[in-house]
């Protein structure tokens, strides 16, 4: 390997980073298959270059990073990474590295240039002209223009009740918008005459580093932003957020240049189960389900607004859910409503790392040497946990490769096994595990009992999906050329989750 491509390096260098440093970052197909590169000297595209011919991989993004702290800051010259932001997260958890990621946005800088040049040039002023003569009252005056009637001080720009009443109005003209997070503050600022990228300078400004600017429109009760740039990740997030914060009722949506944007930081959950007819069963089990899991949606919405390493976890279990509820099928509800309902209990704070054991070991009395307190290796649970996350993603990826490539073919037969069994191999197994492992993840050391019992009982579920669903080796043994490997690979990381949580 490189030497530019050393993850301790490329992390020291970025700890450092004060000033803007070059970077390149290619995502591999797992997080310790990435590769990143950071250097004082070369550019982010000779990094790029050095990344390609050094993996093999085609696709990444490179520009600068700078330190702020615990905060890594990447400022993208290219990027043709899907949610950057979290494969970057990804690749630093797989390496130890314990930063966080931000994405500034070049284009708020742009902006913030734009403002400078439009106030360096002042206007023209207006010719003197003669006071015009008294009009009689009775005579009709003159129509308003509309934006006359709901033009703004530009020191309101950013109030709630200005933002608010152009919004509503917006449904018969779109009126130009600017919106930032500042410190994962939403600030969205509206003025009826003021270009958008003018007030996306103002947010700026205010201390946005990532933005966008556009016009917002109304359709009934949907406002729509439109963006002349593409959307970053997230900003349909902050939106709610600000609407929400300001008792704003409407639905949105957000379009960019290439249509409608799905946020990959937004978790849809709109409609709970519960709130669907009981079903055959009257008022028997499925109902009872139904019910608990409507009674967790507020939990799980908090959740899911607050903590982004959860949301994937409750997007993936609410699916499922819905999709248990829809069939009829009460015992795999059940075990999905105990998923969602540790999933909505969980603490809005991502919980702080463990101590090393020999520093969080509490001390043992004297006289009770033969008693020593309940102690799990949290350690070991964390790596075999992150052991596990790898093997399944990997998993999923090579699934996903093969029905890719069914779906390439011309036969629409296999297109229908592509989406209707293989795309399911894994049988929704993946979110039991993930909210077994997270309920023992949270459980205190001495009370982890219990939660490893079940986490055991989600293995042992998982290990006969394995064994005995058919599908698996006709994927394994697949005739396209892609390799797949499920079953050694899943068994052996569940091996080392089992080892650890039975010794709890």
């Amino acid at each position: 390997m490189h030497a530019l491509l050393d993850p301790d390096r490329a992390h020291k260098l970025i700890k450092a980073a004060r000033a803007p440093v070059a970077f390149a970052f290619l995502p591999g197909k797992t997080p310790d298959k990435s590769v990143l590169a950071v250097d004082k000297t070369k550019t982010g595209k000779a990094l790029f270059d050095l990344c390609k011919s050094e993996s093999g991989l085609k696709k990444g993004a490179h520009g600068t990073v700078t330190s702020e702290g615990p905060l890594a800051v990447f400022a993208c010259d290219k990027d043709e990474v899907a949610n950057l932001e979290q494969a970057i997260l990804r690749y630093f958890k797989a390496h130890g590295v314990t930063m966080k990621v931000e994405l500034a946005t070049p284009d708020l800088e742009d902006a913030e240039e734009h403002e400078a040049e439009h106030e360096e040039t002042p206007p023209p002023k207006p010719r003197q002209e003669a006071e015009p003569e008294p009009q009689d009252e009775a005579r009709p005056k003159a129509p308003v223009d509309e934006d006359d009637e709901d033009d703004v001080p530009e020191g309101k720009i950013f109030q709630p009740d200005t933002i608010v009443a152009l919004i509503r109005k917006a449904a018969t003209k779109p009126r130009p918008f600017a919106f930032g997070l500042a410190a994962g503050t939403p600030l969205l600022c509206m003025h009826p005459r003021l270009a958008p990228k003018r007030l996306a300078a103002k947010v700026k400004q205010e201390g946005a580093r990532r933005g966008a600017w556009g016009m917002v429109g109304r359709e009934g009760a949907v406002a729509i932003f439109t963006t002349e740039k593409a959307p970053f990740p997230g900003l349909r997030r902050g939106l709610k957020r600000w609407f929400k914060e300001h008792g704003l009722t409407l639905k949105l949506r957000v379009h960019g240049p290439d249509g409608e944007y799905d946020d990959p930081e937004d978790v849809e959950i709109e409609e709970a189960p519960g709130s669907e007819a009981p079903g055959p069963d009257g008022g028997g089990p499925l109902a009872e389900l139904r019910k608990r899991v409507a009674a967790a949606m507020p939990g799980l919405k908090a959740v899911a607004e607050a903590r982004r390493d959860l949301a994937d976890d409750i997007r993936e279990a609410y699916a499922a859910a819905r999709d248990a509820s829809t069939d009829g099928d009460a015992v795999r509800l059940a075990e999905l409503v105990e998923t969602l309902e540790a999933l909505a209990a969980a603490p809005l704070e991502a919980p702080v790392e463990a101590e090393p054991e020999d520093e969080a070991r509490e001390e043992v009395a004297p006289g009770d040497e033969d008693e020593p307190p309940p102690w799990f290796d949290r350690p070991s649970f964390e790596a075999a946990r992150q052991r596990w996350t790898t093997a399944v993603d990997s998993a999923e990826a090579e699934v996903q490769a093969l029905v890719a490539a069914l779906r390439k073919t011309d036969d629409t037969d296999l297109h229908a096994i592509a989406d209707q069994h293989v795309s399911t191999v894994m049988g929704g197994m993946r979110v039991a595990m993930t909210a077994a492992l997270f309920n023992v993840a949270q459980a205190p050391d001495a009370a982890v009992g219990p939660a490893a019992e079940k986490a055991l009982a989600a293995i042992g579920r998982f290990r006969a999906h394995l064994d005995s669903d058919p599908r698996i080796p006709a994927c394994e043994r697949n005739p396209f050329g892609v390799a797949v490997r499920l079953r050694d690979p899943l068994h052996g990381a569940l091996d080392d989750l089992q080892a650890v949580l039975e010794a709890a």
